[in-house]
């Protein structure tokens, strides 16, 4: 490698900043996900990118898809539609692009799984195949990089594909170094540290359950939240009982403490919280209506 494709200390550096900040977003899978798309875009200098985490068959014939976000800058709506017909026309992954499973399952061995275009696929083969001009061509991108990494918390992988533009110039070897590298450090925190949208997370919330939840984390009393939020007392407390069931917490305490810590439960964790000194978990008692506090 030549050393002009060589990563930098800078590269280095954009590529960690780029996992904090997702880290930052931790609890919303769409955002960080979207972040990350759009981050690796814009280091690679593609114009357009996918995240998924995916599950792999031993034999390699199949694949289940548990989290997946689009983004970057498509030319157009059509464009975009082109891509994802793509992916409802073949819903097997595995049979249709078998050359990206084998790659993927490299990572499982702990392999470096990052790949360009022509080290998949040459260009004569490439141009005339079904999948560039049904689909790719129409949405006006062209060559790719693909990158997987593994995650040991589910035994799946992590995928980044970022894709170019046809008006742009070709991917480089220094942009599918600095694609690996980001997949590597994302890839062990998915699950643990980034949620998933089977997660317990703000990507679940409506948009007044999310005011209700920054308000709390806030530190703001429900009389507080209320005035902010132009709301009536009883309300404010039903956002919040309804806060406490989506989170499976019993107070404002645990769930505080869950967004301190940082460490998303996944949507099948129990109902409820675990009885303490023989009493049910429950939520906020409900105040009659004329919001005063019921004993």
């Amino acid at each position: 490698m030549g050393k002009s494709q060589q990563l930098r200390i800078h590269d280095v550096e954009e590529a960690y900043s780029l996992v904090d900040e997702c880290r930052e977003l931790w609890a919303d899978a769409a955002a960080w996900q979207e972040h990350l798309v759009r981050g690796a875009c814009r280091l690679t200098r593609m114009a357009v990118g996918q995240y998924n985490e995916q599950r792999l068959a031993t034999d390699l014939k199949s694949t289940d898809i548990l989290d997946e976000t689009f983004g970057g800058e498509w030319r157009d709506a059509s464009a975009r539609e082109c891509v994802m017909r793509m992916y409802r026309d073949h819903a097997n992954r595995a049979s249709f692009f078998p050359r990206c499973m084998r790659l993927a399952s490299q990572a499982l061995l702990g392999s470096d799984a990052t790949a360009m275009r022509r080290h998949l696929r040459p260009d004569a083969e490439w141009y005339r195949s079904f999948v560039y001009n049904e689909y790719r061509r129409p949405a006006y991108v062209d060559d790719l990089i693909l990158s997987f990494g593994f995650n040991p918390r589910s035994d799946s992988v992590v995928m980044i594909a970022v894709n170019q533009d046809v008006s742009d110039r070709a991917p480089t070897t220094r942009a599918a170094s600095m694609l690996s590298l980001l997949t590597r450090r994302v890839a062990p925190l998915v699950g643990t540290t980034l949620a998933t949208k089977a997660q317990h997370g703000v990507h679940q919330l409506s948009p007044r359950l999310r005011q209700m939840l920054e308000r709390i984390l806030a530190g703001d009393s429900e009389k507080q939240a209320a005035r902010r939020l132009c709301l009536q007392p009883t309300t404010v407390h039903e956002y919040i009982g309804e806060l406490y069931r989506r989170f499976h917490v019993e107070s404002r305490g645990e769930l505080m403490a869950y967004f301190v810590s940082r460490r998303p439960r996944t949507l099948h964790d129990g109902p409820t919280p675990a009885p303490r000194n023989g009493q049910p978990a429950r939520s906020p008692a409900r105040r009659p209506a004329h919001g005063s506090a019921v004993p």
